[in-house]
């Protein structure tokens, strides 16, 4: 006690003793580093290995300035995962991340990289507005891969109301949003968004009369084509310069590729 030393855990197997709650600390100390977690085992034992299991361990390794971060284990939000600032990378890792009355991840600042196979589930409420990601202001987003879904079930939603928005994929202010990876749709009965019967409009949405930008490289689009984006005015192309987009043989999926 008083001095300045550190214990840092990043793996190992503790018995009847947990490194996320040391009770020889006074205060009680977390000796597990950022991104990792400790899971209880058989036999009192604590095993230490890379991954996120909770709301609570993602923000406070975002928070934390961590740069990489493994999803260890499904995880229903309460609220957003903010990022003002540095630059991190979550993979996916086959696991979801859902958020059931807002936006998933919201970027501000610095740049959030997604990737690995996993689902992006933004709200299916139909009393909130929400995104799988939200750039703002002078963030950046990169994603190379995983799947984003948004949609409300349209059950109390009346066609042309303005107190929602259903943007699976949405920009505005100074930020940026490349996609070179991934799969995009929209989930349950979609119910007008400003007067459009077709959700699928605004599947990836840059606000109006902003300086945001999305630049798509790649990636599975459901019944949306983004070198047509008719949520735009005029009407934009996304796919950015050498890169084409086409249908599917269902004639309603686009896949972006290398021309």
């Amino acid at each position: 006690g008083g001095s300045s030393a550190s214990i840092v855990v990043k793996g190992g197997k503790f018995h009847k003793f947990n490194p996320a709650a040391s009770n020889g600390e006074n205060p009680v100390a977390n000796f597990v580093a950022p991104g990792y977690s400790s899971v209880a085992g058989d036999n009192e034992t604590y095993i230490v290995e890379e991954g996120i299991l909770n709301e609570a361990a993602l923000k406070a390794a975002i928070a934390a300035g961590t740069t990489s971060v493994t999803l260890g284990a499904n995880i229903d939000l309460a609220s957003s995962v903010m990022v003002s600032s540095g630059n991190v990378t979550v993979n996916l890792n086959n696991k979801y991340i859902k958020c059931a009355s807002s936006d998933v991840f919201v970027v501000t600042g610095g740049t959030l990289t997604i990737e690995g196979e996993g689902t992006v589930y933004g709200s299916e409420d139909n009393s909130s507005s929400s995104s799988a990601v939200w750039a703002k202001e002078n963030g950046k987003v990169v994603i190379n891969g995983g799947t984003y879904k948004v949609g409300h079930d349209g059950a109390s939603k009346t066609a042309g109301s303005t107190n929602w928005r259903n943007d699976c994929i949405y920009a505005k202010d100074n930020a940026s949003i490349e996609i070179n990876g991934g799969e995009f749709m929209y989930t349950g009965e979609i119910e007008g968004n400003n007067g459009q019967s077709n959700g699928h409009t605004f599947l990836l949405n840059i606000k109006g009369g902003s300086s945001a930008s999305i630049v798509v490289k790649g990636g599975k689009f459901h019944k949306f084509n983004p070198a047509a984006s008719n949520g735009e005015n005029p009407v934009a192309n996304f796919v950015a310069t050498g890169y084409s987009s086409s249908t599917t043989d269902d004639g309603e999926t686009y896949v972006v590729t290398k021309e």
